[in-house]
């Protein structure tokens, strides 16, 4: 049986590949076009997924899935074992009692589309953004990356300010997470 040497291989091999992937650079997905945000603002009634997000069925009977723009809630199951985790299903029963105090209407406000095509908005419940009650009662880390414009920023800098206050006041899980405040 006769080898093959390794230069007509590559030879061989470069007749079925296309040029653009010859580089060592790695292949850049184009950007997912998820469509255009829908208008503000959606209102409906909202159940809580996790601490951080929530199906929403709006009044157009259109259900959703919103991600709430800003924060970062602890992960409601362990990603290898699939078992819920206590401080998930605090950051989900807290948000879950803020959507039932207020009969679960909720008004959203979209911001953006993450990489999933899940929209991502500011919601309010009875009055009170849902992001800045979960970082004020501490079940929320600020996440902020997306701020992009004066408004982003400025509403950035207030969800700073009350995850600032409840990091403080040990308020939620940071007592979990930081310990008792020393005298």
């Amino acid at each position: 049986m006769k080898r093959i040497s390794a230069a007509a291989l590559v030879l061989f091999a470069s007749l079925f590949v296309s040029p653009a992937t010859w580089s060592a650079e790695p292949d850049e997905t184009p950007p997912r076009t998820c469509g255009p945000l829908p208008e503000p603002p959606i209102r409906g009634k909202a159940w809580a997924v996790d601490g951080g997000a929530l199906s929403f069925v709006a009044s157009s009977g259109r259900r959703l899935y919103v991600r709430l723009w800003g924060i970062e809630t602890p992960p409601l199951r362990d990603a290898t074992t699939r078992i819920e985790r206590v401080p998930g299903v605090q950051a989900r029963f807290a948000l879950d009692e803020r959507l039932r105090q207020a009969g679960r209407d909720v008004s959203c406000s979209p911001v953006a589309w993450d990489q999933a095509c899940r929209l991502v908005a500011t919601c309010e419940a009875a009055g009170n953004d849902l992001g800045i009650r979960l970082l004020v009662e501490g079940y929320a880390l600020l996440r902020t990356h997306q701020a992009v414009g004066k408004d982003a920023l400025d509403l950035g800098r207030h969800y700073a300010e009350s995850e600032e206050r409840a990091r403080d006041r040990r308020n939620g899980l940071w007592l979990n997470w930081l310990g008792p405040k020393m005298p």
